[in-house]
């Protein structure tokens, strides 16, 4: 998708966060071109992707032919990865479970990932993984210290012989899968395996008969730079295997000159070994994941726990990801013993990538621009993009994967849907049909780029109308639109707009809002305004990601020191004057024509709203002289404790808008790829059903609508009890793909919430958090808020929202 001009700018602009991109390599080194018959990217499927794409699967090769022709590389790593139980297990095995995504690449899937590598005329390498069972129990992660380094620590002779004939087994039948299917330019027979790689005599013995089923391969092991010196049998293998993970220490800003200069004492040290050996070191393992300080973080780190990532710089840095590996690529290719480098990693799924993807991939992000520079041998510096490589393929795989439907090869069994539970079905059918009545908000708030969503697209711009598109598409017949401004912390009386491009707090201007209103009313959509206000999480010691304190101030929290003073010249009137002189009113005349049907006057203001209701009436008499539309505001669940002391103003509103994060508990199963039914869920949220109607009742038998409320793609995203905070629900660790992504989930989680909700007749519908405005956001390899590309929810929200048939609007 194409970017407006001003995206384009801050585009530029966004690189300076973290250092500016250098427009080429330092010219007072020589850097040497990669191999490309040794060089290029991992490709992952099995427990590293979602499992409908297993390798030879007609998406996993689109997005392999998309890798290969964005990223002009001339080689591939498959990966084959088999398990074991536990720390101390010695039996290696290779897993065919079809009810697990814990699985072994097949021999013919294998066969066919080489056959099509091949086909594109790429060198083929192939890399063994060991890896946990995270089926058994006490092996659910954050349950178990496992840790691949210290398999077999304190092994006898006789487990360490079962091991190895185990072992050598499976690494045996991996080479015989790929001499069957031609066989591989290179065969790394085992990774960081550092305290099983201390019993010399196995693997000099298994070495032999490796190369006997795979004479023309190069064979090697991988270790890291820290324990390849304690590897004593290197003169058994061709090359010396590094296993490159990332943890560098520099400074804050991460640029590439800096991101070179800190890998100086692993490279020194790796090199130490080379010449000891006399052998040239192959990097197998080498990335980044697309997040703030990329270069500092290994593979697989988790987010914190507070972190919902629904503001993007908090979970999304794809320039600190081409900052890292363009400085990474320098450091390595001044070195002349360097015989090549896989970047890890390219995943099966083609809907993968883009800037609002927080993991290794560089499909789609400015890190694709620099590994197709380095491997097609062009070192010069890179110019401003249109779109970067691999784009093009992840939105179109979006939206075949939404049209498709749930299900499909490699899918795991079983569907949403409520079972035999006739009493649940009449009420969902109840349900889907005030849903399609029309009159219902059945929407999103769509994230825009001053903070929820990534700034390569802004309200606006054609890749954001293209993510309206499939929102529509989606069954929608609304959306919320987001204005934001900002403040210094929560006691700050000043709320301003940030308008430099220096940041993605860039405030939306009024010719994006209209733009985007306009297209979303082409669309046949009821149109929504919020006024939002945040901290200014640009400003020193303002972080969102702090634990403690907790940075400067949630919104719901502004004014919370001030007192009841609201008389003139107390904080609350000065607050009041600037929020409604400033922000509100503009907006709502703003709103006005434009023609949008609804305008909320203030968002998540939990300890505002509790006080001053004569400064919050005259607000609202203001705004309705600016905008005839509907007039609400969007509480927090707190609020609808307490209304009936603090707001006595909540009659007035046309409707009564609730952000509805209410936790609600269900039970679950032991292993995060197992979920609850639709009806324990829809049975959870009787209780905040029961809060709301009072809510309705006490406000004049005014309709409800939830302005916000949202479910990640995560395992038992459903219930409070998995996490912290319920619905932020954060896995501790992403190395399998089902232990960090459930869209299972939040389908069975929209299908309770909906059926409960949507039956109520005081209930008029939802604008979900949250649609971003990126048309990459989503897909199966999101564990994120948004539904796009997800097919198990998509089709949730097409059973109750049908085609979208919107209301008409106030014209």
């Amino acid at each position: 998708m194409g970017r407006t001009c001003a995206a384009c700018a801050l585009l530029g602009a966004a690189v300076a966060l973290t250092g500016a991109l250098a427009v080429g390599p330092n010219a007072a080194k020589r850097y040497l071109p990669l191999d490309r018959n040794s060089s290029g990217f991992t490709f992952l499927s099995e427990e590293y992707a979602p499992p409908q794409f297993p390798y030879g699967a007609e998406e996993s090769n689109i997005a392999f032919q998309s890798a290969v022709a964005g990223l002009d590389a001339g080689s591939v790593q498959l990966v084959r990865t088999v398990y074991v139980d536990g720390m101390s297990s010695t039996s290696v095995r290779i897993r065919n479970a079809t009810d697990s995504p814990i699985r072994t690449a097949t021999a013919s899937e294998l066969g066919k990932a080489i056959s099509l590598a091949r086909s594109q005329g790429l060198s083929v390498a192939l890399s063994l993984l060991l890896d946990f069972n995270w089926d058994v129990p006490y092996m659910h992660p954050g349950q178990a210290n496992a840790t691949h380094s210290l398999i077999g620590e304190g092994f006898t002779p006789a487990q360490w012989s079962a091991w190895f004939a185990s072992y050598s087994a499976a690494v045996l039948d991996t080479a015989k899968a790929a001499a069957a299917a031609g066989g591989v330019s290179t065969f790394v027979v085992a990774t960081d395996l550092d305290t099983a790689f201390q019993q010399e005599g196995p693997w000099r013995a298994l070495v032999p008969a490796v190369r006997a089923v795979l004479p023309e391969s190069t064979i090697t092991v991988a270790a890291s730079a820290a324990t390849m010196a304690q590897v004593g049998w290197w003169d058994a293998l061709d090359v010396i295997g590094w296993s490159a993970l990332p943890n560098l220490t520099l400074a804050a800003n991460g640029s590439a000159d800096a991101v070179e200069a800190a890998w100086g004492p692993s490279v020194q040290a790796v090199e130490a070994v080379s010449a000891a050996q006399a052998k040239r070191v192959l990097v197998t393992k080498l990335g980044f994941q697309s997040r703030p300080g990329a270069w500092a973080l290994p593979l697989h780190t988790s987010r914190p726990d507070f972190s919902d990532c629904s503001g993007w710089l908090e979970c999304y840095d794809p320039e600190a990801q081409a900052q890292a590996l363009e400085g990474s690529l320098r450091a390595l290719t001044t070195r002349r013993w360097l015989a090549g480098v896989f970047v890890y990693a390219v995943l099966s799924d083609p809907s993968s990538g883009g800037p609002s993807d927080d993991g290794a991939t560089p499909m789609g992000k400015p890190a694709a621009q620099v590994l197709q520079r380095w491997f097609g041998g062009t070192l010069e510096g890179w110019a401003a993009v249109e779109t970067f490589p691999g784009e093009a393929t992840i939105v179109a795989a979006q939206r075949r994967l939404a049209a498709a439907g749930p299900g499909g090869e490699g899918s795991r069994p079983g569907g949403v849907g409520v079972g035999a539970d006739a009493a649940l079905a009449r009420r969902r059918e109840r349900a889907v049909a005030r849903a399609q009545s029309g009159s219902t908000w059945n929407g999103f708030v769509f994230g825009g780029p001053d903070e929820w969503s990534s700034p390569y697209y802004r309200y606006g711009s054609v890749g954001a109308m293209a993510s309206l598109d499939a929102m529509a598409a989606a069954g929608a017949n609304a959306v919320q639109l987001v204005a934001m401004r900002y403040y210094e912390e929560s006691n700050s009386t000043l709320v301003y707009a940030k308008g430099a491009f220096s940041s993605s707090l860039m405030s939306t201007t009024g010719p994006e809002l209209v733009a985007m209103a306009a297209h979303a009313r082409s669309l046949g959509l009821r149109t929504m305004l919020s006024p939002m206000i945040d901290p200014d999480y640009d400003l020193p010691g303002n972080c969102r990601q702090c634990a403690s304190p907790p940075g400067p101030g949630w919104r719901g929290l502004v004014g919370s020191d001030w007192g009841e003073d609201c008389s003139q010249g107390s904080p609350w009137a000065a607050w009041h004057q600037q929020y409604a002189d400033t922000f509100v009113l503009p907006l709502a005349r703003l709103a006005q024509a434009a023609g949008l049907d609804a305008f909320l006057i203030s968002h998540e203001l939990q300890s505002a709203v509790e006080h001053c209701p004569d400064l919050w009436a005259a607000l609202l008499a203001r705004t309705r002289a600016a905008f005839k539309g509907q007039v609400s505001v969007a509480f927090n669940p707190p609020v609808v404790d307490n209304w009936r002391q603090s707001l006595p103003w909540i009659r007035t509103l046309d409707f009564v808008g609730v952000d509805c994060y209410f936790p609600t508990t269900v039970d679950v199963p032991p292993l995060p790829w197992q979920d609850a039914n639709v009806s324990a869920v829809a049975a959870a949220w009787e209780a905040p059903a029961a809060k709301l109607a009072a809510l309705s009742a006490g406000a004049g038998d005014k309709q409800i609508v939830c302005t916000e409320i949202g479910s990640q793609s995560r395992p038992w995203a459903y219930s409070v009890t998995v996490g912290p905070r319920g619905h932020e629900f954060t896995p501790e660790q992403c190395a399998v793909w089902d232990q960090c992504h459930s869209h299972r989930a939040q389908a069975i989680f929209y299908d309770g919430m909906f059926t409960t909700l949507y039956s109520k007749p005081w209930f008029d519908g939802f604008t979900l958090w949250l649609w971003r405005a990126d048309p990459t956001s989503g897909g199966p390899s999101d564990d994120a808020f948004t539904p796009s590309g997800k097919p198990e929810t998509i089709a949730v929200l097409r059973d109750f929202w049908g085609s979208g048939q919107a209301s008409p609007s106030r014209e």
